[in-house]
């Protein structure tokens, strides 16, 4: 594992070589390492290592208090075996590691075509939490004998009509998102070796190439999954089914790192897995606070959830900016009203929707004020906004 240093993503230091397989721990095949938490008071780095370790992969886990000294958390045995597939994340509300967890379910369903696995396990999705990045809750050895119950496992709901028979939930990875989280989400479905030139045995476990057939199956597209509470793995809903997450072919692994305003992730890969060099590596990027918004193109309203006003600036995040220096005036109708309801769903005296509009604009801190008057006079009050809006998307609302 290497440490690299950066000030803008473009440019990087050498790398250090920070960690390295101990000498007693009798790893096989290849070890990736590709998510790295910090706490959020910076007291504590976690870094995830996973290897092949019969029957399935071993989950391994480092401590290190400056990113340069790592220490195992157990010891020269895993944390516990599953599936290689799983992303480390820190959990704000209960302060606590977790690990959006790829597993398998032994039930009726059957893989059409068969891959690596066989028909019989499928694919889905659990979550582990852990307080020290020792033991690990659940704490369960997946094996081809012991696995999850199936109340702990998420998997593609078959009555849905959205949802392909063969689909399998592969990869899960989870951050922060304003007052709840995010997650991309990488869905799976075998194919028939003979049309699947994935990859292809090198002779060493664990390497393979562009070549011919392959008992490893596509990865069907990347989905946009969002929860409140994220170690709920029932909780995670799916509303953005419809947008590519991702763009196609690019699976990423990495936590996103927030820079500049925007979210940034790493893509890179091994020469055998991709024959053009420039397709191997590349950094990502989207606007932090935008991956997602409310839009309406002729005029439409909505309400926002209710809550507290705090005892900081109010802001708008949106987008009401008009197409085109030279559009004619009836074509610059965008615009976003705002009106404050109490808990009777009232709009309140003095902060009508009429004396907070904005016309062209496009900020991600948007100062709501009413001719003057802002919500500082309700610190401590139970609240909603009102918001209209046409031609325009709404991002959200933070304090500042």
């Amino acid at each position: 594992v290497v440490r690299l240093e950066t000030t803008d993503f473009v440019t990087y230091s050498e790398p250090e070589v920070v960690l390295t397989p101990p000498t007693e721990l009798k790893w096989w095949g290849p070890i990736w390492a590709e998510s790295v938490v910090r706490k959020p008071d910076g007291s504590e780095y976690l870094l995830k290592a996973r290897c092949h370790w019969k029957p399935w992969h071993g989950m391994f886990y480092f401590r290190s208090v400056d990113g340069r000294t790592w220490t195992p958390c157990r010891g020269m045995e895993p944390s516990y075996t599953d599936h290689d597939a799983c992303f480390l994340f820190w959990d704000n509300a209960n302060s606590r590691y977790a690990v959006s967890q790829t597993s398998y379910l032994d039930g009726d369903w059957r893989r059409t075509p068969p891959d690596l696995l066989g028909d019989r396990w499928r694919r889905c999705l659990t979550i582990r939490t852990s307080k020290d990045g020792a033991t690990w809750d659940p704490d369960l050895n997946v094996s081809k004998e012991t696995m999850h119950p199936p109340s702990f496992l998420r998997t593609p709901d078959e009555e849905d009509p959205e949802d392909p028979e063969d689909l399998e939930y592969y990869y899960m990875q989870v951050f922060p998102w304003g007052d709840r989280y995010a997650a991309m989400l990488l869905t799976y479905a075998a194919s028939p070796p003979e049309a699947n030139p994935y990859l292809v045995d090198l002779g060493v476990k664990g390497f393979r190439d562009f070549r011919g057939p392959s008992d490893h199956g596509a990865h069907v597209g990347t989905e946009w999954w969002v929860a409140d509470d994220p170690t709920d793995i029932h909780s995670w809903r799916r509303p953005y089914r419809e947008t590519e997450a991702a763009p196609f072919g690019f699976h990423l692994h990495h936590n996103p790192v927030e820079f500049d305003g925007r979210l940034i992730w790493f893509f890179c890969y091994k020469r055998q897995w991709y024959r053009n060099e420039e397709a191997r590596n590349h950094v990502l990027g989207l606007p932090a606070g935008r991956i997602a918004g409310a839009f309406a193109r002729s005029n439409g309203a909505f309400s926002t959830y209710p809550f507290v006003v705090p005892d900081e600036k109010v802001t708008l995040n949106a987008s009401c900016s008009f197409v085109g220096d030279k559009a004619l005036p009836s074509e610059r109708q965008s615009y976003v009203m705002v009106s404050v309801l109490d808990a009777e769903d009232r709009v309140i005296e003095g902060f009508e929707a009429e004396r907070c509009l904005f016309r062209d604009a496009d900020d991600t801190k948007l100062n709501l004020d009413w001719d003057g008057k802002t919500l500082k006079e309700m610190v401590g009050e139970r609240v909603s906004l009102r918001i209209q809006l046409r031609n325009s998307t709404v991002y959200g609302v933070g304090a500042d």
